[in-house]
């Protein structure tokens, strides 16, 4: 019996979200990593953030049995949804089930093997995502407080305009 991929997110509450994978920590610079993994072994399809600041990953996927596409942080939960169930993603997502294995290594440890048409497909996957999410259209704008409470503003506007120059320029 093989495997197929089991969308296991509510697309429905995700799509309405603005953007439902953007986490930034307080004190932190940039945004937690966001992405679409693939777990190997039961063909669960799912999204999320890096929990872990730095570069810690669980187990599972340092051993590869849970295979992570990076997706824009602020990507919109309408195109997430869109290209998490979109019928050609999905058929990679399938055809890389149907190349992989997980086998048990000397430290018995599971690990996640593809195949070299399998090592093809994750870089196809990451192509496609690419191309399917377009940075302008299909992000949701991301407002920094910290950096609005803490600036002047000429920090924000051109001081050698007026504030009605510097407004009208909105």
């Amino acid at each position: 019996m093989s495997k197929k991929i089991v969308i296991a997110e509510d697309l429905d509450a995700i799509s309405v979200k603005a953007a439902p994978l953007y986490c930034r920590y307080d004190r932190q610079m940039q945004p937690q990593k966001a992405y679409i993994q693939i777990n190997l072994d039961d063909g669960n399809l799912t999204c999320c953030y890096d929990t872990e600041i730095g570069n810690g990953v669980p187990e599972s996927v340092y051993h590869g049995v849970e295979r992570r596409f990076s997706v824009l942080p602020n990507i919109s939960g309408r195109a997430l949804a869109g290209l998490m169930q979109d019928e050609d993603f999905v058929a990679l997502a399938n055809e890389l089930l149907m190349n992989a294995e997980i086998k048990q290594n000397d430290n018995f440890k599971w690990v996640g093997h593809l195949t070299e048409k399998g090592k093809q497909l994750e870089d196809e996957i990451e192509a496609y995502i690419g191309a399917s999410i377009d940075p302008e259209a299909d992000t949701a704008p991301i407002w920094n407080a910290d950096y609005l409470a803490n600036s002047t503003l000429a920090d924000i506007w051109n001081t050698e305009h007026t504030l009605d120059q510097a407004i009208s320029e909105i």
